[in-house]
Parts: structure tokens; sequence; C-alpha cells
């Protein structure tokens, strides 16, 4: 069952790829550098950054890394706050949490830049948990996000997480949750398709995933509680308990059929289970003229009294009922035997007597738990000190 939904922002729930091209450009241009165009900067945008501006073609020789970084997070977050989120995404953070699942914002940013973002796009309040960055050089969000998880006590098989490039799918298995991928962030689609196939177009696709996946579970639940119910030893027994009375029934009526009535049918000299009364018109045997076989005949306007079957019903009954008494009348001398014979290692024990192995083994002493004992040691404690007031 799905009960959190883990979004990344930029690229996922922001469009800012122009701006991230647009700022690589930039740079590139202050190092006289030749700039890239959209196609270009979809196969080369990943992590880590620095190793993604390498490829770009940016070099630290006059400028480091860090400088490059905290002038790019300065000219970004003022510029971000003029763009547009991706279509979909207000409507289906309002749609997770009327289905009572909660929204978490897992990003790379600084957390005091991630929260304005937000908040300028009147989102801030569908999340039930936003976790930015302390700093551009803190820990990953794999780290950041399972720390989280761990905390908060989230179990990582009701989370879905939904990120835009394979850095977020890499994060998604270290936290060991499941990852969705949208293809309308900074990473071709053919770049996410090597990773996994699971990738939506459109940030609505999530809700028609997320019920997907709600049914599966359900369908899993239900299956995983059936075989729990199956699996109760009361359930077994009763099974047990059929099939065995089916045995029992097909000898007690081997008893009757084969051993009884034919006795029965000796003494009035025809198949007793046959015997009928004539109750108004008439009845009678006739032997089949192809088979030999007897077949009853009857006037249409006849009424029948089967006794004969009527009375192999009621042998059938007698015996099962007599069985029954017999087996539960020795079940019951057995049980009370064995209390009988309980009891009396239970006197011996209680009088001091040594016990033998067997009788050991058939009554062994109690364990008292340690809780017991302590309980019991802290009440004699305070009944001692009251006794010394």
């Amino acid at each position: 069952m799905i009960k959190y939904v883990i979004w990344d922002f930029n690229g996922t729930i922001l469009d800012d790829k122009e701006l991230s091209l647009n700022l690589l450009n930039e740079i590139l241009k202050k190092q006289g550098k030749k700039p890239v165009d959209e196609e270009a900067y979809l196969k080369l945008f990943g992590f880590p950054i620095k190793k993604y501006y390498l490829k770009a073609g940016i070099t630290f020789e006059e400028e480091s890394f860090d400088d490059i970084a905290k002038w790019y997070i300065a000219k970004y977050q003022p510029l971000s706050l003029d763009l547009k989120l991706h279509d979909g995404v207000v409507e289906t953070l309002i749609i997770l949490r009327k289905m009572g699942i909660k929204n978490i914002c897992l990003s790379a940013s600084l957390q005091k830049n991630l929260e304005e973002q937000l908040k300028h796009y009147e989102i801030y309040n569908y999340f039930d948990y936003v976790i930015g960055m302390d700093n551009i050089k803190t820990e990953g969000k794999e780290k950041v996000g399972a720390r989280f998880l761990k905390e908060h006590k989230v179990n990582p098989n009701e989370c879905l997480y939904i990120g835009d490039t394979i850095y977020d799918y890499d994060v998604a298995r270290k936290m060991r949750v499941r990852a969705i991928l949208f293809s309308g962030g900074h990473q071709a689609k053919e770049r996410l398709l090597k990773k996994t196939k699971i990738i939506i177009d459109n940030i609505y696709d999530i809700i028609s995933l997320v019920n997907k996946e709600q049914r599966r579970k359900k369908v899993r639940k239900f299956f995983k509680d059936f075989g729990n119910f199956i699996a109760k030893g009361n359930v077994l027994d009763l099974a047990i308990g059929i099939i065995i009375g089916g045995a029992f029934n097909a000898i007690i009526r081997s008893v009757v059929n084969d051993l009884l009535m034919p006795v029965i049918s000796l003494i009035f000299r025809a198949d007793v289970s046959k015997k009928f009364a004539v109750l108004r018109g008439t009845a009678e045997y006739v032997a089949n003229a192809d088979t030999g076989a007897l077949e009853l005949v009857k006037s249409p306007d006849a009424v029948l009294l089967y006794w004969g079957n009527f009375l192999q019903s009621v042998i059938d009954f007698l015996i099962i009922g007599l069985t029954l008494f017999i087996i539960m009348r020795v079940f019951m001398k057995l049980k009370a035997r064995k209390e009988a014979h309980i009891a009396a290692i239970k006197a011996k024990r209680e009088s001091g007597e040594q016990l033998t192995e067997k009788e050991e083994a058939v009554h062994p002493e109690p364990v008292i738990p340690e809780e017991i004992l302590l309980l019991r040691e802290i009440r004699d404690s305070l009944k001692k000190e009251e006794g010394n007031k």
C-alpha cells in the first residue's frame, strides 16, 4: 500500500530546464566556450555536477568549482521564482492528499531556498515534509532521505519516489523505495530508459500508477490473509475432521449395506430398502425383459410410503450415534486417566518427593517469568517496609 510519495523538485515539480541551460551557456560564454543546445544538454546533464560541467566543456583553472557553484545558486534562485510548475503538479498533489497519501519533497537544493520556492508557488502546504540540504557540500539526497525514513519509521515498501534523472533513480534504489522517472525534466527519455521502464510523460500519470499499485497490494493482502486463515489450527482441524468424517461415513454405510441389511433382507426375504406401503393406487416391482432387473411400476395416481428406505436411514443413524458414543467414551476415559496421572505427579512434587525423569517429562516444573519474580520481590520488599514502620 502506497502511503508516501517522495518528490524531487528541480525538473520534476519545477520546469527549470530552460533556465538551467541558459545559466550553463552563460558560464561557457564567460570561459569563451561554445554554447550547447537543448538536445545536447539533455544528453550531458547529470550528477555529480562537477563531472557534468567538465563534460559540457567548463574548466576550473581560473575559477574554482565552488565559486562557480555559488555564482550559479545566487543567479538561479531569484530567476527560479519566475518559472512555472509542470502541468498536473498541483492537481496531483491535491488528489494524493485526498487519497490519504503523504507528500514529501526531497531536494538537493538548500533548505531555505527550497522552502522559498515552494511557498512562492503556493504548494508548500501540500507537502507533509520538506527536506532540503543544509549546505551545497552536505550529504547526498540518498543519505538524507534514508535517515528521514529511519527517524520517522517509514516503511520503504510504502513509498513511491518520483524524479527526472538517473540520479533520482539511484537515490530511490539506495533508499530501497520504488522509483518512477518523469521524461519532462533534465535528461532525455532515451537515457532514462536505460535505467527503468517505469517512465511517465505526464505528472498526472502518477495517480494511475498509485491506483494500480494500491490494487496490486490489495490483491496480495487478500491472498496473504487467505493463506493465514487457511494456516490457522482450527481451520486445519475442521478440514481434517471433514475428511475423516467422509471416510468414516463410507465405513458406516458399508456396515449397514454390506453386513446388516443383507441379514434383515434375509429375514424379510426381500431387499428391505425397496419395501414400501401403497396408500393409493397400485405399485409393484416387475422384472425387466431385457436385463432382468426389478423396476418399480406404479399407476399414475399412486401414493407410496417408502418405509424400507426410512428404516435403512434409521439404522445408519443408530450405528453412527453408537460409534461416536463409544469413541467419545474411550476418549473421555483416557483424558480422565491422564488428568489423574498429572494430578498425582503434581501432588507428589508439592509434597517434596523426588520425581522420576518420566514423571518430570509428563509434568515439568512451571517456569515463572523474570518479570513476575521481580514484581514478587518488589511486593515482598514493600510489605517488609510496611511491617518495619
